[in-house]
């Protein structure tokens, strides 16, 4: 039994046709929008933040912490006296903005915090009219 008695000679010219028609459709789409499909950076990036999901928690915990100790620390250090260099007011300054920007972001409410970051935003503004930072 040859070939062409099981498949009629149009038919095999057909679907020859639309599946060089449909290879070529396939090759153009692919190079016009490659779809990038890696499930090993699906499957790893899953797996890293299982393990380490607690311990992002932990340390965004404990940075949020320190922020709040430094403005506390240095606003207590303004009403004793304390002479500040101008680094560190910057440095205060930018930790005052972060820990704030984190509070809204998170819907914190910071009452003690808020009244110490304006006394220190106030009181830089006083000393830098009267070029008291050094």
């Amino acid at each position: 039994m040859a070939l062409n008695e099981l498949l009629p000679l149009g038919e095999l010219k057909d679907m020859t046709y639309i599946s060089v028609l449909i290879f070529l459709a396939a090759t153009s789409l692919i190079q016009i929008s490659p779809i990038k499909i890696n499930p090993w950076t699906a499957i790893f990036k899953w797996l890293g933040e299982q393990l380490t999901g607690e311990l992002r928690k932990d340390l965004n915990g404990l940075i949020t912490d320190v922020r709040r100790q430094t403005i506390l620390t240095f606003a207590r250090e303004c009403r004793q006296s304390v002479d500040h260099s101008a680094e560190e007011w910057d440095h205060v300054l930018n930790v005052a903005e972060e820990y704030e920007a984190y509070c809204e972001a998170h819907k914190i409410k910071n009452g003690r915090i808020k009244q110490d970051t304006k006394y220190i935003r106030d009181l830089y503004q006083e000393m830098s009219r009267e070029h008291r930072i050094n």
